[in-house]
Formats: structure tokens, sequence, C-alpha cells
């Protein structure tokens, strides 16, 4: 496979752009006669002994020892109680009856004409069953599903009251 010229300037060039980030020495890539490039040789590490071993880095954490573990043995430990874990009680979802009570107006029946103010507590009561909260036309399909009786003009008005009334913070 042979190179061509302007890729190996590529190569060279985008070598050089990242060492010069990163502040390593570039070494130029120069490929043999078959394509492939030689390995890097080794670089010898300033400090290094006749072996060839690393210095200790600063810096670096230092290696734990036995003395410094954290945990305490078995036989020193204090006796403790269980421990229970905390867990969140599971969320009950809010009624369409409890969202009513709070409205303040008389629980929506299905099949029943709504008020404008059932309509927006039916379409909050549909668009937070559901996690995430449920879009307009996602709303106004649970809101048909469940059987529940408005035109779609007033179910449109009363979902912009609910939005309105969610972006005001109200």
């Amino acid at each position: 496979m042979a190179i061509d010229h302007r890729s190996l300037a590529q190569v060279t060039g985008a070598d050089t752009a990242l060492a010069g980030m990163f502040a390593l020495p570039v070494t130029p890539v120069t490929p043999s006669a078959h394509g492939v490039t030689d390995a890097p040789s080794p670089r010898a590490v300033e400090g290094a002994d006749e072996e060839r071993v690393t210095p200790p880095m600063t810096g670096v954490t230092p290696p734990v020892t036995e003395g410094d573990t954290q945990v305490t043995p078995e036989t020193e430990a204090a006796p403790t109680e269980p421990v229970t874990p905390v867990t969140p009680p599971p969320e009950t979802p809010v009624t369409l009856e409890e969202i009513a009570a709070v409205a303040g107006v008389p629980t929506p029946v299905v099949g029943e004409p709504l008020t404008d103010a059932q309509l927006v507590v039916v379409l909050r009561h549909l668009r937070y069953t559901d996690d995430p909260p449920l879009s307009y036309r996602q709303a106004v399909a649970a809101f048909r599903e469940a059987a529940f009786v408005g035109g779609e003009q007033r179910v449109r008005r009363a979902w912009g009251s609910l939005m309105s009334h969610e972006e005001s913070g109200a």
C-alpha cells in the first residue's frame, strides 16, 4: 500500500498540530519501502537508574501500606445498629378527584359536558400521568380515549390556559 505524498503531509501536519497542543516532541513520519512506518525508539527517562527504572514522580499518590488503611479491623469496630437504607416512598399518583378538589371544581365525569375549569383539570391530570409529561397531541388522544366530552376549540383553549399557567409558575 503506497502512501500518497499529500496524505503524508496531512498526517505530519496533524501530528505537528497535536504535538504543539500537548507540547510533545515531533518525530516526522517516514514510511518504509512497504508503506509501514518504523516503531519509535524508546527514550531515556531523566533520572532513571542503570536498570531503566523510572524514578519516583512528584505529585503522585504514594503507595498504600498496611498502616495507611482507613478500614478499621473487625476487632476494634464498635457495635452498630443495623442500617436501614433510605429510599424515598413510592410516589402515589394524584387522582383526578384530588386535582378537581384543589382547583375547586366538581370532579369531571366521563361522558358529560365539562366546564372550562374541568377541561383544564382533566388535561392537567392526563398530562402528568406519564413521565415525561404528555404533549398536546398525546393529551388530546388520551382525553378522547378516556371518552371525556369537549369540543376541539375548547380543549385547545384549555390546553393554552394550562400551558400559560405552568409558564407563569403560578
